[in-house]
C-alpha cells in the first residue's frame, strides 16, 4: 500500500539519506555531498516556509522515498526520488498525482528533469507533462492541463464574473433605478430572442 505523509523534524535524517544517495546525486542539479549539519539547518528552516512542501513516500509503512513541492510566483516545481528497490511499483506516479491533488489541479506545475534520465522522463510524460525547453543538461517540463481542469477554471472565473456583474447592477440600480430597469428589460427580451433561436437549432 502506498501512502504520502507530511514529513516532520525527525524526518531530516531520512530526507539527508536520499538526498545523498549517489543515484539522486547523478541526476540532481546540485551533486555534490552535503554536511549533516547545513542539511539540518536547511531543513529546520524549510519546513516553516509557506513556499515549501515535503512528503514522505511510503511503501507497506516502509519510508521508500519524498515528493518536495516549492512555490515560485504562483507556479509549483515538483521533485521526486524513490530508492530503487522499490521501483516498479507504481510508487512514483502514484506520489505525483496525490501533488497535483493536493494542489487541487489548479496549478501549473514544473519539473526538471535530466536529459539523460530516461526513467523520469518516461514518468513525466506518461502523466501527461510536456517537454518546454533544455536548460543545459536538464530539460523543464510542464504539467499539460486536460479539457475537464481547463473548464474548471472556467467555471471558476465565471463565478467571479456573474458576481461582478450582479455588484455592477447593484451600483447601477442605486444611482439610477429607472433607467437601470430599462436596461434590464431590453437585455430579457434579447434573451427570449435568443431562447426561441436554440429551440429551433434543437426541434
Amino acid at each position: 500500500m502506498i501512502k504520502i505523509v507530511k514529513a516532520k523534524l525527525k524526518n531530516s535524517n531520512f530526507f539527508l539519506s536520499l538526498r545523498n544517495d549517489k543515484k539522486a546525486r547523478a541526476n540532481s542539479k546540485r551533486r555534490e555531498l552535503i554536511k549533516v549539519s547545513d542539511h539540518e539547518n536547511w531543513f529546520k528552516k524549510a519546513l516553516k516556509n509557506k513556499n515549501y512542501k515535503f512528503f514522505v513516500i511510503k511503501y507497506s509503512r516502509v519510508n521508500c522515498g519524498y515528493l518536495r513541492l516549492e512555490k515560485m510566483n504562483r507556479n509549483y516545481f515538483v521533485s521526486i526520488f524513490v530508492l530503487s528497490k522499490f521501483r516498479k511499483k507504481k510508487i512514483a506516479s502514484k506520489a505525483l498525482l496525490y501533488a497535483e491533488n493536493y494542489l487541487r489541479n489548479e496549478k501549473n506545475i514544473f519539473a526538471y528533469v535530466k536529459n539523460n534520465n530516461l526513467y523520469s522522463k518516461k514518468l513525466f510524460i506518461k502523466l501527461g507533462y510536456v517537454f518546454l525547453k533544455k536548460d543545459g543538461k536538464f530539460s523543464l517540463m510542464k504539467k499539460k492541463l486536460n479539457g475537464l481542469k481547463v473548464i474548471k477554471q472556467i467555471e471558476k472565473i465565471r463565478g467571479k464574473n456573474n458576481f461582478n456583474w450582479m455588484n455592477l447592477l447593484r451600483l447601477a440600480y442605486k444611482n439610477s433605478p429607472a433607467e437601470t430597469s430599462k436596461i434590464m428589460a431590453k437585455i430579457y427580451k434579447d434573451d427570449q430572442k435568443i431562447s426561441k433561436l436554440v429551440k429551433k437549432l434543437i426541434s
